[in-house]
């Protein structure tokens, strides 16, 4: 089964491939600034869930990571 990863960025890739785990990156369909969360924990994790879930449509049939992270300063978010 293929290993599909919900982000565009090279990083994220490199640090699967080298640890050993093939995989390609597709570009999510996810406006971020629109995801609202409780806290920047939460607003990381509700982005990944969702761009897990819009590349999943597309690859029904593949395994789907999604990632994010959120740079901020207490309680304020940077985009």
């Amino acid at each position: 089964m293929d290993l599909v990863l919900a982000s565009t960025s090279p990083w994220r890739r490199t640090l699967l491939e080298q640890a050993g785990v093939p995989c390609r990156g597709e570009a999510p369909d996810v406006d971020e600034r629109s995801v609202t969360a409780a806290g920047p924990t939460e607003l990381a994790c509700e982005l990944a869930l969702r761009k897990a879930r819009s590349v999943a449509r597309r690859f029904p049939d593949a395994w789907v990571l999604g990632a994010d992270q959120v740079v901020h300063l207490g309680d304020r978010v940077f985009h």
